[in-house]
C-alpha cells in the first residue's frame, strides 16, 4: 500500500530557511559571553538552531522519501531506541498496579473543559489563552501559536470526569507550568523559544499523571497503556520490523494487557499505535526505513523526572523544559535557593468537578 505525504513548504522555502538558520548560527558564534550563565544561555540557543536545522532536514527527508535523513533527525531529537528502555516499559506492563475500573457516565463538553482549564490557569496565575477551535483535532498546548501561548480544544470534544482530570494534570499542571517557568526564569525553553524535542516536557506530564490519586486515574483500557506499549514497538521497529509485523505485535500487547476484548477495538487501537511510529511512511509493505521514536524518548523523560524527585530535586523538573543533552549544563548551577514562578500544586487531584 502506498501513501502520499504532502509537504507544506516548497524545496526553495526550506533552502531559504536552512540558509537563515546557518547565518544565525554563525552570528551566535561571534558573540563573546562574559559569564558561565551567559555561556549556558548561548548553548541553549545554539542547540535550538541545530534542532530547527534537523527539522528542515526531516521535512526534506519526508518529502523525498529519504529514510536516512528522516531517522537521523528523529535520533537527534529523541535519542536512539535503547533495549533498556523497552525492558523498563515491559516491567511497567507486567508489574504495574491495575486499578479497579471506576466508571462515571457524566460527560463534559468543550465549554466545560474550557471553564475548568481557565479555573486552574487562574489559580496558578499562568497566562495562556484557551481557544475553542473548529480546526483542532485534539486538545493541544501551543507555545508558538500566532495568538501566543494557548490551549486549543476541539469544539465537539467531550470527555468523562477521569479524562478531564488527566487533561488538567497534563496540559496545565505539566506543559503550561513547565514552559511558563522556563520562559520566566531563562527567557528560553517556553513561548516562541520552546524546544521541539519534548522529552522532559512529555516525561514530566507522565510523571505527574502517576501522582494523581488512583480514584482519578483511568483504568488500564485507556490513557496510560499506550505509553508503556510504544517503547516495545519502537524497539521492534529499530530491528527492521515491517508495518504488518508491528501491527501484529501491537494487537497482541493491547489484548494481553488492556481491557478491550472486542477484536475490532483491539485492531483499531493497534492500528493507531503503529501509525504513530510509521507516521509519514509511504510503503506499508516495506520492512526497512525509518520509525518515529519519540515515545521511547518520553519514557526516558519520565524516568529522568523520577530520578530528580528521588534525589530531592523535584523543583528542577518543573522548569527544565530543555533538551536532555543540555541538562548537565544546567546542573553546573544550583537552583535550590531560586524561587520558581509557578509551583506544582497537584490541583487536578483536588478539584471538585460538577
Amino acid at each position: 500500500m502506498k501513501l502520499e505525504y504532502q509537504l507544506q513548504y516548497t524545496e526553495k522555502e526550506l533552502t531559504i530557511i536552512t540558509s537563515r538558520l546557518g547565518n544565525l548560527e554563525e552570528q551566535l558564534k561571534r558573540i563573546v559571553v562574559e559569564s558561565e550563565y551567559d555561556d549556558l544561555i548561548q548553548s541553549c540557543l545554539r542547540y535550538m538552531i541545530k534542532d530547527n536545522l534537523q527539522t528542515t532536514q526531516l521535512m526534506q527527508g519526508l518529502a523525498n522519501g529519504n529514510p536516512d535523513f528522516i531517522q537521523h533527525s528523529y535520533n537527534f531529537k529523541y535519542g536512539k531506541s535503547e533495549k533498556s528502555t523497552a525492558r523498563i516499559a515491559k516491567d511497567f506492563l507486567t508489574f504495574r498496579e491495575v486499578d479497579e475500573p471506576r466508571y462515571d457516565e457524566q460527560l463534559f463538553d468543550a465549554r466545560d473543559i474550557e471553564k475548568y482549564f481557565r479555573l486552574v490557569l487562574s489559580r496558578y496565575g499562568i497566562e495562556y489563552n484557551v481557544v475553542l477551535s473548529n480546526n483542532a483535532m485534539a486538545i493541544d498546548v501551543r507555545d508558538k501559536s500566532q495568538t501566543g501561548g494557548s490551549i486549543h480544544i476541539p469544539i465537539q470534544k467531550k470527555v468523562r470526569k477521569k479524562r478531564l482530570i488527566e487533561l488538567i494534570s497534563e496540559e496545565i499542571e505539566s506543559h503550561c507550568l513547565q514552559s511558563s517557568n522556563a520562559r520566566k526564569m531563562f527567557g528560553i525553553g517556553g513561548g516562541k523559544l520552546k524546544y521541539d524535542e519534548e522529552i522532559l516536557y512529555e516525561g514530566y506530564a507522565m510523571y505527574n499523571y502517576s501522582r494523581l490519586p488512583k480514584l482519578f486515574r483511568s483504568d488500564e483500557s485507556s490513557h496510560n497503556l499506550p505509553f508503556y506499549i510504544m517503547p516495545l514497538l519502537i524497539d521492534k521497529a529499530s530491528n527492521g520490523a515491517s508495518f504488518q509485523d508491528l501491527f501484529q505485535e501491537a494487537a497482541y500487547l493491547v489484548e494481553q494487557y488492556g481491557a478491550k476484548k472486542d477484536a475490532r477495538e483491539i485492531n483499531a487501537s493497534a492500528w493507531k499505535l503503529v501509525l504513530r511510529i510509521k507516521r509519514g511512511f509511504k510503503d506499508l509493505d516495506e520492512s526497512a526505513g525509518y520509525y518515529l521514536n519519540k515515545d521511547s524518548g518520553y519514557m526516558v523523560g519520565m524516568l529522568v523526572c523520577k530520578d530528580f524527585v528521588a534525589n530531592g530535586k523535584e523543583k528542577y523538573v518543573s522548569f527544565l523544559n530543555f533538551p536532555l543533552k543540555l541538562i548537565p549544563e544546567f546542573l553546573k548551577f544550583s537552583f535550590d535557593g531560586v524561587r520558581v514562578p509557578y509551583t506544582f500544586q497537584n490541583l487536578a487531584g483536588k478539584l471538585r468537578l460538577d
